[in-house]
């Protein structure tokens, strides 16, 4: 907010990193660090 920003915009297409966190193949953790929705719906 001190830079003017009013929000941040995270790709998650095309095999980045954002993406492979979403998947259930590569994101098999069962702890809250593996919650994939959680860290978009924030």
């Amino acid at each position: 907010m001190q830079a003017g920003f009013h929000g941040v915009e995270l790709h998650a297409g095309h095999g980045y990193l954002l993406a492979q966190f979403l998947s259930r193949v590569n994101n098999t953790r069962d702890d809250e660090y593996g919650d994939r929705i959680a860290l978009l719906s924030q």
